[in-house]
């Protein structure tokens, strides 16, 4: 006899169908678990402050708008990434990021438009593609 559970055949038929499923005669209605999530993920980037969030909301709110294919896989990876312990802000002066941990609010906006400018002032075209969308996202372009 196989065990699997409830949670694996809950993804299983959300997939395959995103009003009902039917499992084994059992009939699971998802639209109520549908409307909260997309509604919310939508207005992710609208309406979270990105000039005071911690790096692991930062990640979270990162990988709901990639499965709601909000944004791409490139800009995800920019966003999850860890800082670096130090970064050169638009006058060259080195700031040191090594305090930021995972629970600490930072001012990802300001960070990102910085490294935008920066890369487009030193004429960094690879590095300023893929900085654009990623301040798009979080509201400094």
């Amino acid at each position: 006899m196989e065990i699997n559970s409830l949670r694996s055949y809950y993804n299983y038929g959300f997939r395959n169908n995103t009003r009902t499923s039917k499992i084994s005669g059992i009939e699971i209605d998802t639209t109520d678990a549908i409307s909260p999530a997309s509604h919310s993920n939508e207005q992710n980037a609208s309406n979270l402050d990105f000039s005071s969030m911690t790096p692991r909301a930062l990640r979270d709110v990162a990988r709901a708008s990639l499965d709601d294919g909000v944004i791409d896989q490139e800009t995800f990876s920019v966003l999850s990434q860890g800082l670096p312990m130090e970064a050169v802000d638009l006058s060259g002066r080195l700031i040191d990021l090594s305090h930021v941990t995972d629970e600490t609010p930072f001012d990802f906006r300001s960070y990102f438009e910085s490294q935008l400018n920066l890369a487009l002032s030193i004429g960094d075209s690879r590095l300023s593609d893929s900085l654009r969308p990623v301040a798009s996202f979080v509201g400094a372009a």
